[in-house]
């Protein structure tokens, strides 16, 4: 595929300035070394402007605006940019400069240059090394004292240190970003403060910016200033007012993106959202907008779209996956960090991202083996870390090769305003939270049920989650055939606040899994409510559950083990009040919000 040749668009404002532009314009010609399209914008000069324009266009590139009544030099740059944003490509620069000739158009180069480098925005500074002007009468220089000095002061933007230079290269697609998130250009005032707006406007709106020394001839210049400095004067004073007030309403936050591109709703996908949640809704110092990328119609689509942005993938085959890449490398301004939740998904932020600046993570919210091939090799060497939620997947990152450095942990986490510790009730009430899956144990537990009633008669089971691999009737028939139909109560999908009520009402949890929990998050949400949790010893259960401290792990499958520790805890109080007491205490210690936020502090200030 041919490269792209990145194309320069040169506005000129101008006003009354035929006799430097018949100089201008073959100098520029002569430094330009690709493909250029002058664009003059003629605000309503009375000399012969119009003329030489229409001289020079027979045989050069040059588009010719003109304003029917003078409007100022801020309406003629914003009437230049205006022009160019629709016929550009965001790879293209938009070189702004005076049309006095005071600008030498050699620099054009070497800010271009710097803006190869991935800076969004070039400027011409006579102010930083190497930078110096040449016949500045006394008082202009005063007035560019005293704007720097005040924006210095007010805004101290790192590595400038010329805010009113009208000569700057600008990347196309910044410009053109700006216009279609904010439906307007950066610049509306109409007088020489108009470099300083559209400076600050682009710089909150996330840009990125270099100098380059500016040697300003103004000795070059025909005829007096048309700049009024005691109105110029007043016009920056107000504007720094107004960039002021209106910064915390134009500065645009940078953006977290998760991929999660699975259609179902696990604990995978849980993490994800809890990942988003919390750190937007607990952190006070959170600076960014969180998106997600997710699979179309999914469960955790329909979940969080009413509280995140959420882009629409496509399948998981190649073909799919590469329209996928592309629409997320498109999505990518301002992203600063994606967080990749699945083994596919990490392929695509990696390929999405190339040639940006953005740090994907690959966040493993499952156990099992990480395949050590080249490829996966080469992923993980080109991601900024790893996320791991427990310290046995820190431990599988490390025996695949992950170096400790790049290992970041982020526990799970619980928000105790909704599930806080309630006092144990007196009714031998126990209950199961998960979907109806083979895998989650709900046959095996309703076996044990069965053993537990031969010792305690009034013993009763609450099954709270949606059908989705095992259907309710196949349960109730199995408790049928098992006698203990009647002690069990099948809740179905409930509203997610109504979760830590049904629990309080419970004097145990129980995890009957027989694999997966490499996150239990609702191992972390029993202990929140201070109920001790009988779970299998599976996933991340042993880092979570101590025996005899907060509860007991059995082996998975075993509904003798299950009923045993179960009926342990019911029928001795002291161990049940003792254990509740223990497992409230530890999740305060271990899975708070405060300190999730320790942890993703470090993650975001990487």
């Amino acid at each position: 595929m041919k490269k792209y040749e990145r194309k320069y668009y040169i506005i000129l404002p101008c006003y009354n300035e035929y006799r430097a532009l018949s100089e201008l314009i073959p100098a520029i010609e002569k430094v330009i070394k690709n493909k250029y399209e002058i664009v003059i914008v003629d605000d309503a000069s009375s000399d012969s402007t119009k003329s030489l324009v229409s001289l020079f266009r027979q045989k050069r590139n040059i588009k010719y605006i003109r304003h029917k009544k003078n409007r100022g030099p801020g309406k003629a740059i914003q009437t230049g940019l205006k022009y160019v944003i629709k016929i550009s490509k965001p790879e293209d620069y938009i070189v702004v400069m005076d049309a006095d000739y005071t600008h030498p158009p050699a620099l054009i180069n070497s800010m271009a240059a710097l803006s190869d480098e991935r800076n969004d925005i070039v400027i011409g500074s006579r102010f930083c090394p190497g930078g110096r002007q040449i016949g500045v009468g006394l008082l202009r220089k005063l007035l560019s004292f005293a704007a720097r000095v005040l924006m210095t002061v007010i805004f101290n933007i790192r590595g400038i240190t010329d805010y009113t230079s009208g000569y700057r290269i600008y990347r196309a697609g910044l410009i053109k970003d700006y216009f279609k998130e904010r439906g307007e250009m950066p610049v509306k005032t109409s007088g020489f403060e108009a470099t300083l707006e559209l400076l600050m406007k682009l710089i909150f709106f996330g840009a990125s910016v270099r100098e380059a020394p500016l040697i300003l001839r103004y000795d070059r210049k025909y005829g007096p200033t048309k700049m009024n400095l005691s109105a110029a004067l007043l016009g920056y004073l107000f504007m720094v007012l107004k960039l002021k007030i209106l910064k915390p309403v134009l500065t645009r936050k940078n953006k977290i993106l998760h991929i999660v591109n699975i259609p179902w709703y696990s604990g995978l996908a849980a993490y994800g959202e809890d990942m988003a949640f919390y750190s937007e809704k607990y952190s006070d110092k959170f600076s960014y907008d969180i998106e997600f990328a997710t699979v179309k119609d999914s469960a955790l689509t329909e979940k969080i779209k009413k509280n995140f942005k959420t882009i629409e993938l496509y399948g998981r085959n190649s073909p799919d996956t590469l329209k996928s890449i592309f629409k997320v490398s498109r999505s990518l301004n301002n992203t600063k960090i994606i967080f990749a939740h699945t083994g596919s998904s990490f392929f695509l932020a990696i390929a999405a991202s190339l040639f940006k600046k953005v740090k994907v993570y690959r966040v493993r919210a499952e156990r099992g083996k990480i395949k050590k091939n080249i490829f996966n090799i080469i992923l993980h060497k080109l991601a900024a870390g790893v996320i791991a939620p427990t310290m046995q997947i820190a431990e599988d990152f490390k025996e695949f090769g992950i170096k400790e450095k790049k290992i970041f942990f982020l526990p799970p986490v619980v928000d105790l305003n909704n599930f806080s510790a309630q006092p144990l009730n007196k009714s031998n009430l126990i209950g199961i939270v998960g979907r109806l899956d083979k895998v989650k144990g709900h046959k095996i537990l309703i076996k044990s049920l069965a053993l537990i009633k031969e010792q305690i008669p009034d013993i009763e089971l609450i099954i709270i989650g949606k059908e989705e691999g095992v259907a309710e009737d196949e349960l109730i028939k199995e408790a049928k055939s098992l006698g203990v139909a009647d002690k069990i109560k099948f809740m179905g999908k409930v509203k997610y606040e109504t979760i830590p009520i049904l629990m309080a009402e419970c004097r145990i949890g129980v995890i009957p899994s027989l694999g997966s929990e490499a996150v239990s998050r609702v191992a972390v949400e029993w202990m929140a409510v201070g109920r001790p949790v009988v779970a299998s010893n599976v996933g991340c259960l042993e880092e979570f559950i101590g025996n005899k401290y907060n509860g007991f792990l059995v082996s998975p499958g075993d509904p003798g083990e299950l009923a045993e520790r179960i009926i342990d805890i019911l029928k001795t109080g002291w161990i049940n009040e003792k254990m509740a007491e223990q497992a409230a205490k530890y999740c305060q210690e271990h899975f708070t919000p405060e300190l999730y936020n320790m942890y993703l502090k470090k993650i975001l200030d990487e």
